[in-house]
């Protein structure tokens, strides 16, 4: 992606979803940061709790029951978005039950204020909506069927509505498998 950065000058850049469980929180960012700067602020971040564990299997990388899985990836978009927002000159400290961080200079700093865009992914009924409602930019829906898409826009509406946020300010996205 930093090359594709480096190489082109209007693309939106991201990977659709990475799998929190394949990265730490203060790394990822740094990453993401690096790539918005190198391509003048065109970077969206796609972060998803993980969710296909034969992948983790076989590169060897821990795959924790769901729950788990989504609490480190909660705490990964606090972190995530708590080093891109801290002010130049002051430090970031982080203290989770899964990740703990102390005095980071925060840095660097993302070109896109006050932050890339989150596309998030998810498919639960309660926690993703009330996650998509609060972080993301974007709400991608992995392989849904077609009869449940409708009600899980309605439950990440409902969950904007209850933090009073537009609905509309959230775009969906659908991954889709589609039979020739």
């Amino acid at each position: 992606m930093a090359a594709l950065a480096r190489e082109t000058r209007s693309i939106r850049l991201g990977t659709l979803m990475t799998a929190a469980t394949f990265r730490q929180p203060g790394p990822l960012a740094i990453a993401v940061a690096q790539v918005d700067q190198m391509s003048g602020g065109r970077v969206d971040f796609g972060f998803a709790p993980g969710w296909y564990e034969p992948e983790h299997a076989s590169y060897g990388v821990p795959f924790p029951d769901t729950g788990e899985r989504i609490d480190r990836f909660e705490e990964q978009l606090e972190i995530i978005t708590g080093l891109w927002q801290t002010p130049v000159g002051e430090r970031f400290s982080y203290q989770g039950k899964h990740y703990q961080l102390t005095d980071s200079p925060a840095l660097p700093k993302p070109v896109q204020s006050p932050r890339p865009p989150i596309v998030m992914g998810g498919r639960g009924p309660r926690r993703t909506p009330r996650r998509v409602a609060q972080w993301a930019d974007e709400y991608n829906y992995d392989f849904p069927a077609l009869v449940d898409i409708a009600p899980q826009r309605e439950r990440v509406a409902a969950a904007c509505q209850a933090i009073g946020r537009d609905p509309a300010s959230v775009r969906l996205s659908v991954i889709a498998r589609v039979r020739a």
